[in-house]
């Protein structure tokens, strides 16, 4: 009978919801025998499966998906389901997904009025990236960023300027603002980078706040920046890393700016 059943032909990936699959219950006999359509087999997994839960095991990175159709695995190095869709590729299989997450302070920026990124010298957590990988937004997307920095200045009339940027690409832009005369404050910064076209010449519309104290506990003297800018002509098909960017108006070693916390997730509301 095996022998038999091995010769029939291959569907190779050409059956259809109406095709028969032969179920044989071995416990009842003849009597058990039974068929069933592969539409009523697979439309519902689940009915199937004595406790109704569907399960995957860990694999490494499978290929991405062909166009037009979507594949899901469980990543045996982030403990995540990932989703590819119409050939795109993996995230997180829900509507956040954990882009990055800072593990360690970034190193000084001091006595330098060259512009320098927040992130030299971080190192992210496991499967964490500033990247973001080609073709991943949607229309609607949306990458939030927060982040806590420290920072002290070499006393009254102190000046800098933030950036956000996706690669060469400045998305968020303070100019330059007038910071306080503090001893040792934070600076808490949010913005939200939001797609709002894809492809080769994609946009994003980047509203962004930048709150700096005046020590880092208690009542605070704040001075905030804000930002809020279009930009196009950012290519989405090629991977864009995201970037925070500091520069000092002027060189002291007493003028120091570091970050401490950074993460970044994808709000896929697209």
């Amino acid at each position: 009978m095996s022998s038999k059943l091995s010769a029939l032909a291959d569907l190779a990936g050409g059956q259809v919801p109406t095709d028969l699959l032969y179920i044989d219950d071995v416990s009842a006999g003849a009597a058990g025998s039974k068929k069933s359509t592969l539409n009523d087999l697979i439309s519902i997994v689940t009915k199937n499966i004595t406790d109704g839960a569907l399960r995957f095991g860990e694999f490494a990175a499978p290929g991405l998906s062909v166009a037009g159709q979507g594949s899901i695995y469980y990543d045996a190095t982030l403990d995540k389901l990932m989703v590819s869709e119409n050939g795109g590729p993996y995230v997180q299989l829900n509507n956040v997904s954990n882009f990055f997450t800072s593990t360690n302070n970034g190193n000084s920026i001091t006595n330098t009025v060259t512009e320098t990124s927040f992130f030299n010298g971080v190192t992210g957590s496991a499967g964490s990236s500033l990247d973001i990988p080609a073709n991943s937004p949607k229309v609607g997307t949306v990458f939030e960023l927060k982040m806590v920095c420290a920072y002290a200045t070499n006393g009254a009339g102190q000046t800098g300027r933030f950036r956000i940027k996706l690669d060469a690409n400045t998305v968020a832009d303070t100019g330059v603002i007038n910071l306080q005369n503090v001893a040792n404050a934070l600076i808490l910064i949010n913005a939200e980078i939001q797609v709002t076209a894809i492809g080769a010449t994609g946009a994003v519309f980047t509203p962004a706040r930048f709150e700096l104290g005046s020590s880092v506990s208690g009542v605070q003297t704040l001075t905030t920046a804000y930002s809020a800018t279009t930009t196009g002509s950012i290519d989405f098909t090629v991977a864009e890393t995201v970037d925070m960017t500091f520069q000092w108006g002027a060189a002291s070693a007493a003028n120091v700016a570091l970050l401490l916390l950074a993460d970044m997730v994808m709000k896929r509301r697209g």
